[in-house]
């Protein structure tokens, strides 16, 4: 339309320089001098603009996202301000003081959470109600079961255990009862041979005083055989 209303011919300056600087500013003439200054000069401002553009719808949808986080919070502070400057307006001439519930009502037929929530909400939701509760809460359900099972499974074993430690400690006790009767029986046995070598000694004795009473009984025999001799002389 400039071209048209100047009268100017069409050429690069005239189609795309000149709305090109409308739009991005108008630079030096050195970025025009040839043909790779100018596509450079034009990649390089196009890539910035690009990146500013994304920037920007970027902060605006942190910004939007972090509103809606706490919409709820900002419309009941309005509200309970609103509600606080009336009550100031009516109350002016005589302040009262009571404590009272503000009370939040909501349409019952009207149709809610079809709005756009933002990003954080809507991921947040996701999580909850598809991923949660179709996903994760089956596995979790699943694995609370294989625990509970698990600890049955280990409780018994506990039990069983436990009722075989009974037994070892019974074993024990009548391995050490045994034990006792042993030393007991080792005690009678020391003291038989005890008894039996005494016995062995006195026997020795008495087989000793029987020869000795033997060779007395052999020497007066031989004394009385020689009495009669003498005696017949």
């Amino acid at each position: 339309m400039n071209s048209i209303s100047t009268h100017e011919s069409f050429n690069y300056y005239s189609i795309w320089s000149s709305p090109f600087g409308i739009i991005v500013g108008k630079t030096d003439s050195f970025y025009e001098t040839n043909f790779i200054q100018s596509i450079t000069y034009i990649i390089a401002v196009t890539t910035n603009m690009i990146i500013m553009l994304n920037m920007i719808i970027s902060i605006l949808g942190d910004v939007f996202d972090e509103f809606q986080l706490n919409a709820e919070i900002y419309n009941y502070t309005e509200m309970a301000q609103v509600i606080l400057e009336t009550e100031q307006i009516i109350s002016y001439l005589g302040s009262i003081e009571n404590y009272k519930y503000l009370h939040i009502c909501i349409y019952a037929y009207e149709v809610t959470g079809t709005e756009w929530k933002g990003r954080t909400i809507d991921m947040r939701d996701y999580l909850k109600d598809e991923f949660f509760k179709k996903y994760l809460k089956p596995s979790l359900d699943e694995n609370h079961k294989q625990i509970s099972e698990e600890v049955k499974n280990v409780s018994e074993e506990v039990k069983t255990v436990k009722i075989i430690e009974n037994k070892v400690r019974v074993i024990s006790e009548e391995m050490k009862t045994v034990c006792e009767e042993i030393k007991g029986v080792k005690n009678i046995e020391n003291k038989v041979q005890v008894i039996s070598e005494k016995v062995k000694t006195s026997i020795s004795n008495l087989n000793n005083r029987v020869e000795d009473m033997e060779k007395n009984i052999s020497n007066i025999q031989g004394s009385i055989e020689l009495l009669p001799k003498i005696l017949n002389k």
